[in-house]
This record gives structure tokens, C-alpha cells and sequence, in this order.
């Protein structure tokens, strides 16, 4: 029996006559085939134990914990991480390499560090006026401070605010490419002219 990770986490919180054990039975390999881009969770939990049974059901209730703690829905936590925008996984993972490196690869603990002599905080390094931008772009995001961007998942929403707002085809002529995306995340609006943001983007393009 193979179920997804939402799935999962709804039968661990809800569903108390069924064995933690049937539910995570059969091949280990369902996170892959079903659960999408939720199967960051259990990559970022396990690493490379994620197809162990006992490291993916500890995933999931640290899934489910983190979810209580935030007062928010299984579904809601399950599709909240990156939200929708333009920037894929893939690409969130190579810029978080760049900016902070092994030091924020932990999905479930805030990330405290700060970088360009103060002004830039978190694990992709957002700047106090790059949240205005995304907030300016899509209000909801304001509801929270922007002391929040050392969370992961709402930092990856800000992030996915401000590019949505220029990496454009209006604004580059033509559909947004990576490279587009992480020089105006770098750059600000127009980085992806900038002769400076190549060498970062070198940097992304190797961990693609």
C-alpha cells in the first residue's frame, strides 16, 4: 500500500486504529512516484536514509508538529513551501546552495544568518527591501514581518512574489529563463542585465 505524504500525515493525526506500520508498508519508493513537491520533506528530514521506513514516518510527524505549531492545515503546510510562481525546487535549492551553503539545510529550524554586512537575512539572503517589493506585489505576504524570511517556506514565497512581479516577458522580452531568475534575485529588477550578477549565476548554474 502506498500513499502519498499528505495522505500519510492525515492517517498519523487522524486515524488512530490504523498502524503506523500498514500505512507505511509496501516499497519505499512512493514518496517519489506521488508525493510531488512535497517530497522535500522527507529529502530534508532523512537525507539519504529518505526511502528508510522509520526515517520517513519520523518525517511525517515532524510534517504533522510543525503544521500544529503553525496553527495551519495539513493541506494548507503540504502546498504553502513554495507557493506558485516561477521558480521551481530545483532552482530554490541551487540558489539556497549559493547564498548560505550547507548552513540552512535544515527545512523545519529557522535560519538566523545574516549576510552583507547585516542587511541580508535567512537562507536565500532576502534584503529588508526586497520583502517591501514582494509585499508591494502581493499584500498577503505583509501579515508577516519580515524578521519571518529566516523561514524557509515564506521566504521562498517572497521570493516567488518578487520575481513573479519582474522576471516577466512583458519586462524581458521573452518567457523568464533560470538565469533570469536568479540574476534579478541577486541584482534586483533589472539584474538580469548586469554584467556583475553572471559570475552568481555561474555559481547557481553549477549546482543545477
Amino acid at each position: 500500500m502506498r500513499v502519498p505524504l499528505l495522505l500519510l500525515v492525515v492517517a498519523l493525526a487522524h486515524a488512530s486504529s490504523v498502524s503506523s506500520r500498514k500505512v507505511l508498508s509496501g516499497s519505499q519508493q512512493w514518496i517519489y512516484e506521488y508525493c510531488g513537491p512535497n517530497r522535500q520533506w522527507i529529502d530534508e528530514y532523512c537525507g539519504p536514509n529518505r526511502f528508510n521506513e522509520k526515517c520517513q514516518k519520523a518525517a511525517a510527524m515532524a510534517f504533522l508538529s510543525m503544521a500544529q505549531a503553525a496553527r495551519l492545515s495539513t493541506t494548507t503546510m503540504a502546498t504553502r513551501a513554495a507557493g506558485n510562481g516561477p521558480i521551481s525546487s530545483r532552482l530554490f535549492q541551487a540558489i539556497r546552495k549559493v547564498e548560505t551553503g550547507s548552513l540552512c539545510n535544515n527545512a523545519f529550524a529557522p535560519c538566523t544568518i545574516k549576510g552583507d554586512g547585516g542587511r541580508a537575512l535567512g537562507p536565500y539572503q532576502i534584503h529588508k527591501i526586497y520583502y517591501d517589493d514582494a509585499v508591494s506585489f502581493r499584500p498577503s505576504l505583509g501579515s508577516r514581518p519580515y524578521r519571518d524570511v529566516t523561514d524557509r517556506n515564506f521566504a521562498e514565497q517572497v521570493m516567488q512574489a518578487y520575481i513573479s512581479r519582474y522576471a516577466t516577458r512583458s519586462r524581458l522580452g521573452h518567457s523568464p529563463t533560470d538565469q533570469d531568475i536568479a540574476r534579478i534575485h541577486n541584482g534586483g529588477p533589472n539584474g538580469h542585465r548586469y554584467k556583475s550578477t553572471l559570475n552568481y549565476w555561474r555559481r547557481v548554474k553549477s549546482h543545477l
